[in-house]
């Protein structure tokens, strides 16, 4: 709704039913993605991107070491996920760890309008940043955990440290933004808790 306010126009796209990416398509948006991208969807993708495309990726309830199609476009990027969810006591709803506040490091457009930085995400995974492939390419993170956040799975825990929960990537013309977690824009979160500003830090990435 808040983007066809902002007069933009949607159109779903299905990567395994098309040749290319459309040339009027101005971002491309991946919003809790339930199936790995196929290697001709990932050709698509990165072709998309080098031609200065932009890519706006929120990861949905499957950690990104089962996504390795996906993965291997973020790592190009510089950027890599951590096993399990994230859980930070120190930035938490109400003592419950899973409900993490971010910490949030923006500037420019991003930060348009944003003045409590009170975000909040459930289910997020935990990101890294490492080296790009290609010096071109610029990776920064603008929201991450606290320093005493950890990723669980079923079998284990993390030593406690800080995880990236937003980045994005700029190469040239094109940029590639990936959050950790789809609830930034889930009405279960949005609705109950309307002085939140998940909203507005959604839009100002688009």
């Amino acid at each position: 709704d808040l983007m066809s306010k902002n007069n933009y126009t949607l159109t779903e796209l299905n990567l395994l039913m098309a040749d290319s990416i459309p040339d009027d398509c101005d971002l491309l948006l991946m919003n809790a993605p339930t199936n790995d991208l196929s290697e001709n969807e990932v050709t698509l993708l990165t072709n998309y991107l080098a031609a200065g495309g932009k890519v706006m990726c929120l990861l949905g309830d499957t950690s990104l070491t089962d996504f390795p199609n996906l993965a291997s476009v973020l790592k190009v990027y510089g950027i890599e996920g951590a096993d399990g969810y994230i859980a930070d006591p120190t930035r938490c709803y109400q003592n419950q760890p899973y409900y993490i506040f971010p910490q949030l490091n923006v500037s420019g457009d991003l930060a348009n309008g944003i003045s409590s930085q009170m975000v909040l995400l459930t289910n997020a995974h935990g990101m890294t940043l490492t080296d790009p492939e290609r010096d071109s390419i610029s990776t920064t993170s603008f929201m991450t955990t606290s320093d005493n956040a950890y990723a669980v799975t079923e079998d284990s825990q993390s030593q406690a440290g800080s995880y990236v929960l937003g980045a994005v990537a700029v190469e040239d013309s094109s940029r590639f933004t990936v959050i950790s977690a789809g609830s930034l824009i889930a009405s279960e979160n949005t609705d109950t808790f309307p002085q939140l500003e998940n909203t507005k830090l959604f839009m100002n990435a688009v």
